[in-house]
């Protein structure tokens, strides 16, 4: 099955994630214009107060609106895309059986979470560990080497960003054993693995970058463009808001400008996750999976990882639960 055709199939999952956090936005801002509707006719003080509750409530229910069922909705596209790479073909209604597979992997939504957050905390840690050493080597340089440790990092963030989600694929690859087992397997043979994967990788960094530039390019022009065409031009945005240290001026139409240019970078990285992200992860999983299925999970680098991070430490120690525990 090629990658289109597992990109077209999977694709739902994308445009559902982002019809959730729509709706967890609306909901937010819903609540909170109830509570400053609610508290209009309380005094100014009050009125503050019962509208930043609302707020705050309003940020809950966005939170968990996203974080679960968004979450569970890339656990069902990472399992079907997995199922389409290994197997070669995907059922027709790939949203039900991702579910089903999620469901099926996973007794309780929190051992996922908990295998979710501990692959994170792995790839946290060791970024963490080579950020160290590569700001130890550029040291306080802010030309070249400073751009180069930079650029680096950046790879390095990126390359690790899939290490999550081959990790997954894992899991659901292997639905016989352990699911912390298959967890902590998918790690290691992910870094076993990382001469082959790394050729990979500067494809992905590449098309990030190339993807998140054109995508933000259009929207900043876009919106300086509806900017220029709705602002009033009689000088009442021209209010100074803040004097800087150099004696510039930041002016309110200055600040919807930058707001204009913040948006545009939030739209970007929006279309990024859900139209492009996809497609590269149905390249690095094909990569990842074609390497791991002819290798075996090396314990010289289970005691590596198990060195550079405390929380892959801890998952391994987890493998050896039973297995009705997952």
């Amino acid at each position: 099955m090629k990658n289109g055709a597992i990109y077209s199939k999977t694709l739902k999952f994308s445009l559902l994630r982002l019809l959730i956090g729509v709706l967890g936005i609306a909901a937010a801002a819903l609540i909170t214009y109830v509570g400053y509707l609610c508290g209009k006719s309380l005094d100014d003080t009050t009125h503050l107060l019962v509208t930043g509750i609302c707020l705050v409530v309003g940020m809950v229910v966005f939170g968990l609106i996203v974080h679960y069922l968004g979450y569970m909705l890339k656990a069902g596209q990472i399992a079907m895309i997995t199922r389409g790479v290994t197997e070669g073909t995907l059922p027709e209604d790939v949203v039900a059986e991702g579910k089903a597979a999620v469901k099926k992997r996973f007794v309780t939504a929190n051992v996922y979470f908990l295998i979710e957050s501990g692959i994170k905390a792995i790839t946290s840690q060791i970024t963490s560990g080579l950020n160290t050493l590569t700001s130890a080597a550029s040291g306080n340089d802010k030309g070249v080497l400073g751009t180069i440790a930079s650029l680096v990092m950046m790879f390095i963030n990126i390359v690790l960003e899939y290490v999550n989600y081959c990790c997954l694929g894992w899991v659901f690859y292997h639905p016989e054993q352990n699911a912390f087992k298959s967890t902590c397997d998918g790690a290691v043979l992910y870094f076993q693995n990382w001469k082959t994967l790394l050729k990979n990788a500067g494809k992905v960094m590449a098309f990030t970058l190339a993807a998140v530039l054109i995508f933000f390019a259009v929207f900043c022009a876009l919106n300086i463009i509806v900017l220029e065409a709705a602002l009033p031009d009689n000088g009442s945005l021209d209010m100074v808001l803040f004097t800087m240290d150099d004696g510039s001026e930041l002016t309110l139409r200055g600040m919807l400008y930058i707001g204009a240019v913040l948006v545009a970078f939030l739209f970007a990285m929006l279309l990024h996750s859900t139209f492009v992200k996809p497609y590269l992860l149905i390249m690095v999983m094909r990569n990842y999976m074609d390497a791991a299925q002819g290798s075996t999970p090396g314990f010289d680098v289970y005691e590596k990882l198990c060195g550079l991070s405390k929380r892959f430490k801890k998952m391994f120690e987890k493998s050896e639960l039973p297995e009705t525990a997952m």
